[in-house]
């Protein structure tokens, strides 16, 4: 009989509790996409009811980014000591109400309030879900089932694009928020019924001899398995001491700078390429298309390099995908604006840059050892949205400084090479 939680789950297929579980943090990825992006969806109808100027929205915005660092900060070493599934529902639960109490707000000081209290627990829901995929896959298969549970957050934001496109204009901004309040609210029982507790939690904890005998049987058909396991080692003090016990610091280090900087060329790129296509004679609906190209890239190539991740080194393959993305970046800066390879060369970007970024978490979550998973997926992701902040304002300040199209785009090939440099580096660290 196997007595490791990951020998059991290596000697055996999928069973149905997996299915279930990967669905289920799907919708959870999904969600948290969805609400996200909410408000970049409803800007203009928010500024409408509100009678702000488009500039004071920048306030709102703000507020659910910090929200989410601060949750991604908090509540991951709270999963490692609580349960992944618990903050998980927990952190679900939480930006489900703020969301909906966001709906009432009366004015945009209250609203960018309550956005920063949403944000807080959509920066915890997500990294508890990757931490739990990561622990019930397969090895074979860890990275590819990772990320495509990951994609559901990009699938929920571009979903969420075409739900609010025709619901507004239907039942107005706040019934819209309200709804995307509700929906997460319906998945936390079903996710607190269905979703497994991570086996590494039961084991650390003690006395859950028959949730463990519950999940091995369902699993792998297997009776007693709990008096045969050999559990993790406990950690040894606070979570975050034993976070840089557990892995090289410097390996840890390079994992956070490599999030920070791709998340960064990702946000600049979809927030100011709109901006920076239409200076170059497209069309508003042409610019959209182009950067819809890019988001449908970074879901498509996230799925080709987690499975890449499989077969390869996993550093490896980022390392290449990242040093892509400074090809592609100068290749779109240096193509006339209507060429119709242009398309191709963004959509290529997004497979490299996007899809790396979300490797990159599936790879944290294999990378840190089970006890310390939550804390380290939560503070990698925290680093990338700092980095996201970050690459928002680099943007509006390399614009400011009268540099053009192409200009900044060269640019960004700088930091997608650091990118790579980092990650290869860090594949180093044991």
């Amino acid at each position: 009989m196997e007595t490791t939680f990951p020998s059991l789950v290596n000697a055996h297929r999928l069973s149905a509790l997996q299915i279930t579980l990967f669905a289920v943090c799907f919708l959870v990825a999904a969600l948290d996409g969805f609400d996200v992006a909410l408000m970049g969806f409803l800007a203009p109808a928010i500024r409408q009811g509100l009678h702000q100027a488009p500039p004071e929205l920048a306030s709102v915005f703000g507020a659910g980014q910090f929200g989410s660092v601060a949750g991604a900060l908090i509540i991951g070493p709270l999963a490692d000591r609580f349960g992944r599934k618990r903050m998980m529902v927990a952190s679900t639960l939480w930006f489900a109400v703020m969301t909906i109490i966001s709906s009432y707000a009366p004015d945009l000081a209250s609203l960018s309030l309550w956005r920063f209290l949403t944000g807080f627990g959509l920066g915890g829901a997500l990294p508890c879900a990757t931490a739990l995929t990561s622990e019930y896959c397969p090895d074979g298969k860890k990275a590819s089932l990772t990320t495509a549970m990951f994609c559901g957050f990009t699938f929920g934001s571009a979903v969420g694009g075409f739900i609010t496109a025709w619901a507004e204009p239907l039942v107005g901004w706040r019934m819209v928020i309200m709804g995307a309040g509700v929906a997460p609210l319906l998945l936390v029982p079903v996710a607190w019924m269905l979703v497994p507790e991570s086996v590494d939690y039961l084991q650390r904890s003690g006395g859950n001899a028959r949730a463990l005998d519950r999940i091995a049987r369902r699993i792998a058909g297997v009776e007693g398995w709990s008096a045969h396991a050999i559990a993790q080692p406990r950690a040894q003090g606070s979570i975050l001491s034993d976070l840089f016990r557990s892995r090289p610091a410097w390996g840890i280090v390079l994992l956070w700078v490599t999030s920070f900087i791709t998340l960064s060329i990702v946000y600049l790129l979809t927030s100011w390429m709109p901006l920076l296509l239409t200076a170059q004679g497209f069309s508003m609906k042409q610019a959209s298309l182009a950067t819809a190209m890019f988001q449908v890239g970074g879901t498509i190539g996230a799925v080709v390099l987690g499975l890449l991740m499989d077969r390869f080194r996993p550093s490896r393959v980022l390392a290449v995908a990242f040093a892509l993305v400074g090809v592609f970046v100068v290749l779109i800066g240096r193509v006339p604006a209507q060429n119709a390879v242009l398309p191709v060369l963004i959509f290529m970007a997004g497979a490299t840059v996007s899809g790396g970024q979300v490797g990159l978490m599936a790879y944290a979550a294999g990378w840190y050892p089970a006890r310390v998973r939550a804390t380290g997926v939560s503070w990698t992701n925290a680093c990338g949205r700092i980095g996201s902040i970050a690459g928002s304002l680099a943007g509006g300040a390399l614009l400011g400084l009268g540099l053009g199209y192409s200009s900044i785009l060269m640019l960004l090939a700088i930091p997608a090479l650091f990118a790579a440099l980092a990650i290869g580096m860090q594949g180093r660290a044991a």
